[in-house]
Order: C-alpha cells, then sequence, then structure tokens
C-alpha cells in the first residue's frame, strides 16, 4: 500500500551500513512479509538497489538482502524455500547486478556465504553466477568498444601521433 511504501522509504532514505540500521531495514521489509506481501517487498528491494545512487547504499542494500535470506533460511530449518526466499532467488541477478560493477568483492563473498550455508538452492546461486559472469563480459566488451571509438576520435583530430 502507500503507507507501506512510505514507511519504507522513511527506513531505507535513512539506511547507513551499521549493523542497527540494516536490522530496522530488515524488520521492516518481514513485517510486510509476514503480511504475504513477499513479491511487493522484492521489487522494492530491486528498485533500491537498482536506483542507488553511491556504493555505500548499494553496500547497505546487499547487507539487508543478506539478512533477509539468513532469517529465511533460520526460519525454513531444513525445509522448502519459503515464498520471501523463493521471490528473493527468482529476482537474484537484478538484486546483485547493479552491485557488482563496485562492489564486485562484496557480491563474491556474499555469494559464498550463501552458498556454504546454503540458504539458496546452489544450482539457483550456480545460474546467478553464470549470468553476472555474462554481464560482466558484456560490460568489458562495451567499455572496450567506447574506448576503441575515443582513441579512433581522438586520432581523427589529432593526428596518428595519439597512439
Amino acid at each position: 500500500t502507500g503507507t507501506d511504501r512510505a514507511m519504507l522509504d522513511r527506513v531505507f532514505d535513512r539506511l547507513e551500513a551499521t549493523t542497527d540500521s540494516i536490522r530496522v531495514a530488515k524488520d521492516g521489509l518481514f513485517s510486510l512479509v509476514s503480511q504475504g506481501a513477499w513479491d511487493a517487498v522484492t521489487a522494492y528491494l530491486v528498485h533500491r538497489i537498482s536506483s542507488a545512487a553511491d556504493d555505500s547504499a548499494k553496500t547497505s542494500l546487499l547487507y539487508v538482502l543478506n539478512d533477509c535470506l539468513l532469517q529465511c533460511a533460520r526460519a525454513r530449518g531444513d525445509g522448502p524455500l519459503d515464498p520471501f526466499a523463493s521471490a528473493l532467488m527468482a529476482r537474484l541477478v537484478e538484486l546483485v547486478l547493479p552491485a557488482q560493477a563496485t562492489q564486485g568483492a562484496l557480491v563474491t563473498q556474499l555469494m559464498l556465504i550463501w552458498r556454504q550455508k546454503q540458504l539458496l538452492p546452489l544450482s539457483a546461486l550456480d545460474d546467478v553466477e553464470k549470468r553476472l559472469a555474462v554481464e560482466g563480459d558484456e560490460t568489458m566488451k562495451r567499455a572496450d568498444e567506447f574506448l576503441r571509438g575515443v582513441k579512433e576520435t581522438v586520432a581523427r583530430h589529432v593526428g596518428d601521433s595519439y597512439e
């Protein structure tokens, strides 16, 4: 609802990379998850991380995601994924990809933790890792093409002496 969204916006607008701030954010999300709004909460997390303006915000959001997955795992024990964990798993690439370029080491560390603690099915984590690798390759190709274009433009204007 609009009220729920406003509450989350207030919490996430003040989100910091501190234990208390991350816990408050996670608790706010789980108050809505307990009402059955796991798809809306997942979409909200995707929106926040994809629109995060800086690395600090992305880092904090990754820690919130991690805490959500840990809480889901504690609640299910050896049972199947709950609907929230399933929703997070279905959109995991969207949740970690925006942070991959600048927070790659943290994403890698979290993926290892999720794998070791079996917070999500290993096959799902394998799929995410493959997708991140493909996206990383595509980003590198685009960067190479951009740099090649810059060099060609400079060479045309400055001359071959640029090389």
